[in-house]
């Protein structure tokens, strides 16, 4: 009491906040679980697992997204090659279209035919 009684207010409150701050760091979720390891190994294991398992799904997400990128990577390729093969298609389709047009009005006497219906453009 005495040596509380030599000490200022402002010293008693620093120290009672220095203190204050301790135990909360003790009475803290992460110094429970450190104490918790330390005292049971069996707890320890188990963390142990589930990290191991944590890092076994990162590695198959991982090797996931390679062969992502590997089959992006090959339907390019393919989306490259039949490109040519898609624009010969597109242009006779066409041509027939207008033909076929052609054909319909001059059996109507010369009226104008609009067939409507295309497929799309996939060169994109």
């Amino acid at each position: 009491e005495m040596s509380a009684l030599l000490l200022g207010s402002d010293e008693l409150q620093r120290m009672l906040s220095a203190v204050e701050r301790a135990l909360s760091s003790l009475d803290g979720r992460r110094a429970k679980q450190l104490h918790l390891i330390q005292s049971s190994p069996k707890h320890a294991e188990r963390l142990a697992n589930a990290l191991q398992q944590r890092i076994d799904h990162a590695s198959k997400m991982d090797a996931k997204a390679v062969e992502a990128r590997e089959r992006l990577e090959a339907l390019r390729a393919e989306k490259a090659a039949a490109l040519p093969q898609y624009k010969q298609a597109h242009a006779s389709t066409l041509a027939l279209k207008q033909r076929l047009a052609q054909e319909i009005s001059q059996r109507f006497d010369a009226r104008a035919v609009n067939i409507m219906g295309d497929f799309g453009d996939a060169t994109q």
